[in-house]
């Protein structure tokens, strides 16, 4: 009877060497995904327009308000201060291309009146 007990604990300490194997595979798998699922939402918050942003952080400041996590107070200053991020991040977008985009509209308009004085002296004058 004992050597059946002694073969019963050997293969129990096999059983758990084996689960112990099988867990620390599976930590190794978790930790993968956890750090490519990190990676994934560093990528997908660094491609967000300041609009998508303050939409999301609106959600979120109004999740929390409805579970009474913060005042309303918190949430105004939240809210003032989110929105005053967007602002400030299109101010700077229209500081980068404003004035691409104005110089485009110049030459366009230039373009626009050419095409009217050669169209003007092509017909004589007629419109």
């Amino acid at each position: 009877m004992p050597d059946l007990f002694l073969k019963g604990e050997g293969d129990f300490s096999k059983l758990v060497a084996e689960h112990e194997k099988v867990l620390l595979k599976l930590a190794k798998i978790k930790a993968g995904l956890t750090a490519n699922e990190k990676a994934a939402k560093r990528w997908y918050d660094s491609t967000r327009t300041p609009q998508e942003r303050y939409n999301a952080k609106l959600a979120e400041l109004n999740k929390l308000l409805k579970a009474n996590k913060i005042n309303q107070d918190t949430y105004g200053r939240a809210v003032r201060k989110s929105k005053d991020e967007m602002d400030a991040a299109g101010r700077s977008g229209q500081k980068t291309f404003g004035s691409q985009a104005i110089s485009m509209v110049k030459r366009y308009a230039g373009a626009i009146g050419s095409i009217a004085i050669a169209t003007r002296a092509a017909t004589g004058g007629i419109p």
